[in-house]
């Protein structure tokens, strides 16, 4: 009897302790995991998308509007593939899909940026037919004149693949 009394304890105190640590480990995973995807999310601005694409068409019209902007100096239009969508930011109003063609306006121009707009502070090389890059896509809704909503798609900024 005394044998099985010395016994019980050490068996429920490593059963407890095995419990213990599984569960610890557990929670410590999880934890890790929550904090790099919050991290990840958090890098992506609100109204934003983080996507790999590649240039399909340039639209070589240029604005009118003003000789301070930008579209007036060099086209900004351009449609482009979704190759892959690497997150969202909060509040990115419509999802985008892998494959899907878009149109999107480059609000720097698709041409290089050190002459054409010096003050700018970051040089952007410039995209042609074919080149694939990562950009963060801002989305603004537009009402059209049916009620309808309308997406235009942005990029600010650029790197080339």
């Amino acid at each position: 009897m005394s044998s099985k009394r010395n016994g019980t304890p050490t068996i429920h105190r490593f059963v407890r302790m095995a419990v213990f640590l599984a569960g610890s480990i557990y929670l410590v995973s999880c934890s890790s995991s929550r904090r790099s995807i919050g991290r990840q999310a958090d890098s992506i601005p609100p109204g934003t998308c983080r996507v790999s694409v590649t240039v399909i068409s340039i639209d070589t019209t240029r604005s009118a509007s003003s000789s301070n902007d930008p579209c007036s100096k060099a086209p900004c239009n351009a449609t482009v593939r979704i190759d892959n969508v690497i997150g969202y930011g909060s509040a990115f109003p419509k999802p985008l899909a892998r494959g899907a063609t878009i149109v999107v306006t480059f609000a720097y121009t698709v041409a290089p940026t050190k002459d054409l707009l010096p003050r700018l502070g970051k040089a952007y090389p410039g995209v042609r037919i074919g080149t694939t890059l990562e950009a963060d896509i801002h989305s603004e809704m537009r009402l059209s004149l049916g009620g309808r909503e309308n997406f235009s798609f942005i990029i600010y900024g650029y790197s080339i693949h």
